[in-house]
């Protein structure tokens, strides 16, 4: 693989796992081992490229990029716990809302 196609292929990494390429991000998941100007030109031929052809990049598991992962992308117990929390207040609050509804609506039912 040509150290453009690399360039390429970790472009597309990043692309697919939600995060715009950039050359630092690209930089980092390839290492020091591509000289910059190699990495700006991969990464404008990539910004350049339509969606079918960006699609039309393999991606392989043994290619440099392949672990590509954002930090923030695992979410910590603590905040796991906070959403639920949050989540579990929302559930109350709507299920109080229904309640309140159906009550009013039966009110107004003649039946």
């Amino acid at each position: 693989m040509s150290p453009l196609e690399q360039v390429l292929v970790a472009a597309r990494k990043l692309s697919l796992a939600g995060k715009p390429p950039s050359l630092a991000l690209i930089k980092a998941s390839l290492g020091n081992s591509l000289p910059m100007p190699i990495l700006v030109q991969g990464l404008q031929r990539f910004k350049s490229m339509s969606a079918d052809e960006q699609a039309a990049i393999v991606v392989t598991t043994s290619a440099p990029a392949a672990n590509v992962q954002s930090d923030d992308a695992m979410p910590t117990l603590a905040q796991l716990a906070e959403q639920v929390a949050r989540l579990t207040a929302n559930q109350q609050a709507l299920v109080e809302r229904i309640s309140e509804l159906e009550a009013k609506l039966s009110n107004k039912d003649p039946h």
